[in-house]
């Protein structure tokens, strides 16, 4: 016949059970936190690449404007309404959109950011034409204030 437990022995079962649930409970604790940081450390990161994003990507605009400290904010989003409104334009940037998702669902292909060189059928080449000059005739002056 099995022994029958006395009432201590059920109180110091229940008691360790009790101290398992609340080290157990910590632990989980402990977990949602480091999810919480890692969670954290990506969004920091995504804003920073993002800063370093829209940097960059504004030093290269005012490589092409002549004087961009003498246009306004209203002039630049004029110009580049302008640019962005050319047929050729928008069919450039669906062609390097495309080569980029192409790129990015083969990553062995993904070229070397280092030693990358632009396809010169994309807007490399658009931009190449409008800087020589075959392309500022069709580019209406600059409203002025």
């Amino acid at each position: 016949m099995p022994r029958k437990e006395t009432i201590v022995e059920m109180e110091k079962s229940i008691d360790k059970g009790k101290r398992q649930i609340a080290k157990w409970d910590q632990k989980i604790m402990a977990q949602e936190q480091l999810l919480k940081a890692d969670a954290n450390l990506a969004a920091m990161y995504s804003r920073k690449e993002r800063t370093h994003r829209l940097c960059k990507r504004g030093a290269m605009l005012e490589k092409f404007l002549q004087s961009p400290d003498q246009l306004t904010d209203d002039q630049v989003m004029a110009l580049l309404q302008i640019a962005f409104g050319q047929k050729q334009t928008q069919d450039a940037l669906l062609a390097e959109l495309d080569h980029a998702k192409t790129v990015q669902d083969t990553p062995e292909q993904k070229p070397d950011r280092r030693n990358y060189t632009p396809r010169r059928h994309g807007l490399h080449s658009l931009v190449l034409t409008q800087a020589s000059g075959l392309a500022h005739s069709a580019v209406p002056p600059l409203p002025t204030k």
